[in-house]
């Protein structure tokens, strides 16, 4: 049996605790919030990418996210120079197959120029087996270049 204590909390806290984490006990809520307090820093990662693709190529680069969780947002940075040609995608691939994540499109890119797209609220569930992959394909004929990518994994946490 587990010992148990009283720990005396406002009446507003508790509304917050309830409002916030539905169907758990106030044990459970106090669980998780003491883990993601202790555990800050691995809750969020940060994924970078960034690969120069050379005239007329494509590349690509894979990571994987090592966590349970799910992509919150994705940061890609268009430099000035590419002149909209150099296209960029991000995917999923998971045992389901691939799933596009910026853009949410099948078949589709972002080519920008001298701009940042920052994509929020994406909410895509992400395993420790599954592979996050950025795409750039090159259709300048005279130049390389390197449009850096970042996506964000934000791990679930759960008690036991």
């Amino acid at each position: 049996m587990v010992q148990q204590t009283t720990i005396q909390v406002s009446r507003q806290t508790a509304d917050i605790i309830r409002r916030l984490f539905p169907g758990f006990t106030y044990d459970q809520a106090i669980q998780i919030l003491a883990v993601s307090s202790a555990d800050e820093a691995k809750v969020t990662r940060i994924l970078p990418f960034s690969v120069t693709a050379n005239p007329l190529t494509r590349v690509e680069q894979t990571r994987n996210p090592g966590v349970d969780g799910k992509i919150i947002s994705a940061h890609l940075h268009f430099p000035s120079g590419p002149s909209g040609l150099v296209d960029v995608r991000i995917m999923l691939n998971s045992s389901a197959g691939d799933t596009p994540v910026v853009p949410s499109i099948d078949d589709a890119f972002i080519a920008l120029n001298d701009a940042t797209l920052d994509v929020f609220d994406l909410n895509i569930k992400v395993g420790t087996a599954d592979k996050i992959r950025v795409e750039w394909y090159n259709y300048d004929s005279g130049f390389s270049h390197t449009i850096p990518v970042e996506v964000i994994v934000e791990r679930v946490v759960t008690t036991a």
